[in-house]
């Protein structure tokens, strides 16, 4: 349904900003996991690995990898002089 595919481009365009600047790197994480999770299984699953959701799969991991081990030194908190991230 188009509603969902609105909600589906916002999840990605604010949890890939959070992921950019380092803030609620956690919660961005989990979303854009559970995002890809549903566009293996419901589109890119049938394609098979190679030609389909691998890639799908790397952008799975990386948000999984990114949101248990937290945004690193260089967040925009840091930065610009705030204390440390909350999320």
């Amino acid at each position: 349904p188009p509603a969902v595919a609105y909600v589906v481009a916002a999840i990605e365009l604010v949890g890939g900003l959070a992921m950019i600047l380092g803030v609620y790197t956690q919660w961005a994480g989990w979303l854009l996991a559970l995002v890809m999770v549903f566009a293996i299984y419901l589109v890119k699953g049938k394609m098979g690995f190679l030609g389909g959701y691998e890639f799908d799969l790397m952008l799975l991991l990386s948000a999984l990898g990114i949101s248990c081990a937290g945004p690193g030194t260089l967040t925009i908190h840091k930065v610009i002089g705030g204390g440390h991230e909350n999320g």
